[in-house]
């Protein structure tokens, strides 16, 4: 009887220890070491994502930025298909004269030429202002220009189809003009009957 009772009790003591959660240290380790391993992951899953949002983003500004100073960029490049006969008939006014004055503004340059001779149109002046923010001009430089008209509220002209619209002299014996990429040229003898015939 004795022994059986003893049997009893320590089955029930046995069983109470199995209940009893004791933690495996190998086991914890081991279940660590996966939570910092995921926890690692999930990090350099999130730094690599910061980063390429940066590498996005910074070349998105530049664009968004470079549009925004220069506006005409898309349209500059729509012009630059421009032929000559397209610059006349878009032109209000087309005239040959001489760089007097070039004066520096902060983004842009306003360029007064003196009047030599009027191709197409009516300017309001003999000494006119062209106001340029990507074309190079040079004081005496003798140009023929193809002008916008210009707006009420402003003081000066733009030139058609940016720098295509502008010739340089480049021959004063024969009087040969060319445009800024050397594309075209215009010979004065036969340029008014070129304007007439558009």
């Amino acid at each position: 009887m004795r022994k059986n009772f003893d049997e009893i009790i320590e089955l029930s003591l046995q069983k109470e220890f199995e209940e009893i959660d004791c933690p495996d240290p190998e086991k914890e380790l081991l279940t660590f070491n996966i939570k910092l391993c995921k926890r690692t992951r999930i990090e350099r899953i999130r730094t690599m994502a910061s980063i390429c949002a940066v590498l996005l983003l910074i070349p998105l500004i530049l664009l968004l930025y470079t549009t925004k100073s220069k506006p005409d960029n898309m349209s500059h490049n729509l012009i630059l298909q421009r032929t000559r006969n397209d610059l006349i008939k878009q032109s209000s006014i087309i005239v040959s004269g001489t760089v007097t004055k070039i004066t520096l503004l902060a983004n842009a340059e306003d360029v007064e030429i003196s009047i030599d001779e009027i191709f197409k149109g009516i300017p309001n002046k003999d000494v006119i202002l062209v106001r340029v923010d990507d074309i190079e001009f040079e004081t005496n430089e003798e140009v023929i220009l193809f002008l916008n008209a210009k707006e009420k509220s402003k003081k000066y002209y733009t030139i058609t189809g940016s720098c295509l619209g502008k010739y340089t002299l480049k021959n004063s014996e024969k009087k040969i003009f060319e445009n800024c990429d050397s594309t075209e040229e215009i010979k004065l003898s036969s340029f008014k009957n070129e304007i007439l015939n558009n």
